[in-house]
């Protein structure tokens, strides 16, 4: 199963950036340091907004042994075996949520953790970039399915 990162959001973050740089043009005379900043600001965000419509850029993909996700082009792929649960979070916002997991206790011998990360338990070691599209609960029941069949396969 694949999935996409809804476009109309991203689409709406992009016409937000143009406004930035629209706006970084118009005070640059009376305020040039602010001005600059808007216009180097909403460029960056732009291209990167840009970049996620390309099609194939982002997705998530639910696959027989691994769980694989691209974020602007980079490919990431974690085994079903080295995932010992997901967990949904809410972010500081209070609204915002996130979908985790928690690394096998061997998986985490071999994967690069911040030191921070070491010893945590109530905060998972890797998030994926988002929702996909779906609720935060809906996702991680079909993740947590998944992980399930992969465990089941490989014992």
């Amino acid at each position: 199963m694949k999935y996409y990162p809804p476009k109309t959001r991203t689409m709406l973050l992009l016409v937000a950036m143009v406004g930035f740089v629209v706006s970084g043009f118009a005070i640059r005379a009376n305020q040039p340091v602010l001005g600059w900043s808007g216009i180097i600001f909403g460029t960056l965000a732009g291209v990167n907004f840009l970049i996620q419509l390309v099609p194939g850029s982002a997705f998530l993909s639910i696959e027989e042994d691994v769980l694989r996700y691209r974020v602007l082009f980079r490919d990431h792929q974690v085994p079903w075996g080295d995932i010992r649960k997901f967990s949904a979070m809410t972010m500081r916002d209070g609204r915002t949520q996130r979908i985790g997991w928690f690394y096998t206790a061997k998986a985490r011998e071999t994967r690069p953790l911040p030191p921070e990360a070491k010893g945590m338990e109530k905060i998972p070691d890797a998030f994926l970039p988002e929702l996909y599209g779906m609720k935060a609960e809906e996702l991680l029941e079909k993740l947590e399915d998944e992980r399930r069949k992969g465990k089941t396969k490989s014992s």
